[in-house]
């Protein structure tokens, strides 16, 4: 089974005019994905059948596949991509990006084309001397075997969807998300706290069976120089299907050292912890800083900032109130509940270096609910869990992975649930 992954990548789709592109990206991907050319052809010129304006046409393709992309959403160009130039075109803007990039190829027999080709009965070139269905299939078959050898680029994935089993990983649902993972096939979920760059118990705890879905809380690197493959291997795990990481404090920051390094330099304080990081990062050579940063980012972007399953929240720091039945993506910028997510809240004043919490927003949680959050070490020895008076709880999960806390060294803690039908079970939590 061949995967197009979600995430920032181009899928091109490949085929003569007529042979079914259209309807399969209608069957597999979501709309607000695709780029046709036809549809920007009749923006254009308000005609589908006018071809003499196809290239400045493309030049917009191109440029929204770019706009897109960079903000960490899959691009389906639906297009014939029949001509060297423009698969050069397409394939090229993916490499430039350190994007994955699929040659979806499809096609049909000439007859069954024939028989709904609608407008496309219509276009004849006298120079060819045959209408625009069977120019497209010469030009094709006259091309067919560099297409299913991705034009000798390396790292280009063909799918042949003539001989092909194929799935393409769909972004999982905010309003049911204990539903949509059952039916993708899993049946258990393991919550795993703020790792700080801990790649040795990171890979113990991603150690489950096919059947377990992983979510991480946040705050995967700094503390130690490991996070940037920890980062890396995450991402994978998401573009798959097998995983989604919560946004947290550190990935923000980072994110934003990354994004103003690159234009006019990062004002901010570069923490102890965020050391690891950074100098990692401006270590490496052009290329692989660019390809992490490309990685790290378009993780970033489809990190959410709360998720919920069942009567389970789960967020970075802290669930301020309104959160709770709110499936948002992503906070207004520098709002309250962002602040409240990433860094919990705070009085303003720092004990040990580190600031002093409130955690009266525990007091909000329903009853019968429970929140999950990292960030804050309440304790090295286990995960501590607090009770409101109306029996809503809050899971502080993170026991200070990477951190040595007053003389103690912490570890990795995560929690196991189980998905039934109509409810997630607490099963344990484990440590390493």
């Amino acid at each position: 089974m061949k995967l197009i992954p979600i995430g920032p990548s181009i899928v091109m789709m490949v085929g003569p005019s007529g042979a079914g592109k259209s309807t399969l990206i209608e069957k597999r991907f979501n709309s607000r994905e695709v780029i046709s050319l036809d549809a920007l052809r009749v923006e254009f010129t308000g005609d589908v059948r006018r071809q003499d304006r196809n290239d400045e046409v493309l030049d917009e393709v191109y440029r929204r596949v770019e706009a897109k992309t960079a903000i960490g959403q899959r691009v389906v160009i639906d297009a014939t991509h029949l001509r060297d130039k423009d698969r050069r075109r397409s394939y090229e803007l993916g490499q430039m990006l350190d994007i994955p990039v699929t040659y979806l190829v499809v096609n049909r027999s000439v007859e069954s084309k024939l028989q709904t080709a609608g407008w496309r009965k219509e276009i004849f070139s006298q120079k060819r001397g045959c209408g625009l269905i069977e120019w497209h299939e010469q030009t094709f078959q006259a091309n067919e075997a560099k297409i299913l050898l991705g034009d000798s680029q390396k790292g280009i994935n063909v799918i042949d969807t003539r001989v092909d089993e194929f799935e393409v990983i769909q972004e999982l649902s905010r309003e049911n998300l204990s539903e949509d993972l059952q039916s993708r096939g899993f049946n258990h979920v393991r919550v795993i706290a703020d790792i700080h760059g801990n790649l040795d118990s990171f890979k113990k705890a991603i150690d489950v069976s096919d059947d377990t879905f992983l979510l991480f809380l946040g705050d995967l690197l700094d503390y130690d120089v490991r996070g940037i493959e920890i980062v890396e291997r995450t991402y994978k795990l998401v573009q798959r299907g097998r995983a989604i990481s919560i946004r947290g404090n550190h990935e923000k920051k980072i994110a934003n050292w990354v994004i103003r390094e690159r234009g006019e330099g990062f004002e901010g304080n570069i923490s102890h912890g965020n050391d690891f990081t950074v100098n990692v990062v401006k270590a490496m050579t052009p290329a692989r800083r660019a390809a992490w940063e490309a990685k790290f980012l378009s993780l970033v972007n489809l990190s959410p900032d709360w998720i919920a399953l069942g009567r389970f929240l789960f967020v970075h720091a802290a669930a301020h109130h309104s959160i709770w039945g709110d499936t948002l993506f992503r906070a207004d910028r520098n709002s309250k509940r962002e602040a409240m997510a990433l860094y919990g809240e705070t009085t303003g004043n720092t004990v040990n270096g580190f600031p002093e919490r409130l955690y009266n927003w525990v007091d909000d949680i329903p009853a019968r609910h429970t929140a999950v959050v990292g960030h804050a070490v309440l304790s090295t020895d286990a995960p501590l869990i607090k009770e409101n008076d109306k029996g809503g709880k809050a899971i502080f999960l993170d026991t200070g992975s990477s951190k040595v806390i007053d003389g103690v060294q912490g570890y990795l803690s995560w929690m196991n649930l189980t998905l039934t039908k109509g409810n997630v079970l607490f099963n344990e939590f484990g440590r390493d």
